[in-house]
């Protein structure tokens, strides 16, 4: 273990994993501050770099935009009231006020301040937790993985939350991603399944085409659109400075960063749930056990504080689940996850027995990615400042030129690029007619596993389905994922 450590902490202290980390931090604070754009856009837009990258740098590089990016959002929702991530919905509430009061630097501040502490509090967490969780993970065989892999699928029933009409879109878009992810060669049989005979189809759809997709190409067409054109052109008039909260401020935000941190880990490692509900979870907290109720809304800094800290709370507590059980905790793991496999990396129970190097490496880069946000936040606000004043005309021809060359470099296949294009044109229409798109990215980043591991454990049963029902450890997953599943949809008909 001491060895291991050793052979981790050399790696993530190279100069590469530095430069990495520090680049990463910048450009996710970059992303996250412009409106529009997200987190998973840019780690999108990063992925083809990682090809040409050791693991252990591409994995500075990704936790430095996971951890930057999270912060960034906050810039715009502070001094445009226009979150720049959904993470950042609940900042706006008391930083814009602020920044209307001419504190905007004061608001800058806590958000950093605020940021580190909850990132930090999650990074203990996961180094604290996330081995234990391995370890009872190993004893799991293909029935458990399946029913695992079930009970994270069956959160895609949060995304229904308020009427049956939400549920069904999001069990619509499920199922869509899990027969994408069919298409291609058998596994066993090695039959082609659903490929119209085309032999660049039987690879199969890739993950990353499906995500730049998703993600990326509804934004080149919102942007292109005059609407969209006007939000990306958003201008910010001034000139502002972050500015470090004085020890009175100080002494004021223990209880706000407390409640904002604890409640983002545990958001973060319930998979499905992510940052928007753990940041009004911790601004509601806060406010309720706050002995300044009536000063929430009015610009304070423990309004800035709270949801920032759980914001960045969520970072750390999304990749206990991603590394342990290879389950995404949220859309953004879901691309670090797939990030991960490109390089070969499969997460899960075995990764911590047979690569503690690289888990020991990820733990000291998310580490270090916290400390260089802190720091690389405060110096560049004034740059970030500038890129808020960047017309949509200019960023939307480089957004589509990086979808382009990273749907084609992985596999340099060109029915990745039209994958991209069509799934793209899909997420327009999905986000038009208010579809969900998580639903979809979770079904096609666990659909194959699941499959694998259905089929193998109804080999082992004779085709019996009574095997996931027999095995306790099987059965409790079951029922869980029974329960993830019908618990939304009973909360959301109470209120109706």
């Amino acid at each position: 273990m001491v060895s291991s450590f050793q052979q981790a902490l050399g790696l993530a202290l190279q100069w590469e994993s530095l430069l990495a980390i520090i680049f990463g931090s910048l450009f996710g604070l970059i992303v996250g501050s412009i409106p529009g754009l997200t987190i998973s856009v840019g780690m999108i837009f990063i992925i083809p770099l990682t090809f040409f990258l050791p693991t252990h740098v591409s994995i500075a590089l990704l936790l430095g935009i996971y951890c930057s990016g999270m912060t960034g959002g906050s810039i715009s929702a502070i001094l445009l009231d226009i979150p720049g991530t959904p993470s950042a919905s609940a900042t706006g509430i008391d930083g814009y006020p602020m920044t209307k009061k001419g504190q905007a630097g004061k608001a800058l501040g806590a958000a950093i301040f605020g940021s580190f502490c909850g990132g930090m509090v999650s990074f203990l967490a996961l180094i604290l937790v996330s081995p234990q969780i391995a370890k009872i993970a190993l004893k799991f065989g293909a029935t458990e993985l399946f029913s695992l892999l079930l009970l994270g699928l069956a959160l895609v029933s949060s995304f229904g939350i308020g009427s049956p009409q939400k549920l069904l879109k999001a069990l619509i878009v499920a199922t869509f991603g899990l027969m994408l992810g069919t298409i291609g060669l058998d596994f066993q049989s090695g039959v082609a399944r659903y490929t119209f005979g085309s032999t660049n189809l039987q690879l199969g759809v890739h993950i990353l085409p499906v995500m730049i997709g998703l993600f990326a190409i509804p934004q080149i067409i919102m942007g292109v659109k005059e609407e969209g054109a006007k939000k990306w052109g958003t201008m910010y008039h001034g000139n502002v400075t972050a500015a470090l909260p004085t020890w009175q401020e100080i002494k004021r935000f223990p209880k706000a960063i407390g409640i904002g941190s604890l409640i983002g880990t545990f958001i973060g490692a319930l998979p499905g749930a992510g940052g928007p509900i753990a940041v009004f979870l911790a601004y509601d907290y806060t406010k309720r056990f706050s002995k300044n109720k009536e000063e929430f809304g009015t610009g304070i800094p423990e309004g800035v504080a709270a949801p920032e800290s759980a914001n960045n709370a969520v970072t750390g507590g999304a990749l206990i689940p991603a590394l342990t059980l290879g389950i995404p905790g949220d859309g953004i793991t879901a691309v670090l996850l797939g990030a991960l496999m490109l390089q070969g990396v499969k997460p899960g129970p075995l990764l911590f027995q047979q690569n503690p190097v690289l888990i020991y490496t990820t733990f000291i880069s998310l580490f270090l990615a916290n400390i260089f946000n802190v720091v690389i936040a405060f110096l560049s606000i004034k740059l970030l400042v500038q890129v808020l004043r960047v017309r949509g005309r200019v960023l939307l021809p480089i957004i589509a030129g990086f979808c382009v060359i990273g749907a084609y470099a992985l596999r340099n296949n060109p029915v990745d690029i039209a994958i991209m294009l069509v799934l793209g044109v899909i997420g327009y229409f999905l986000k038009k007619g208010d579809f969900p798109t998580i639903p979809l990215i979770l079904a096609v980043v666990l659909g194959p596993s699941m499959e694998e591991h259905l089929r193998m454990a109804l080999t082992l049963s004779e085709g019996s389905p009574l095997i996931f029902l027999t095995h306790p450890i099987s059965c409790v997953f079951i029922i869980l994922a029974v329960i993830s599943f019908l618990v939304p949809i009973i909360k959301g008909r109470a209120s109706a």
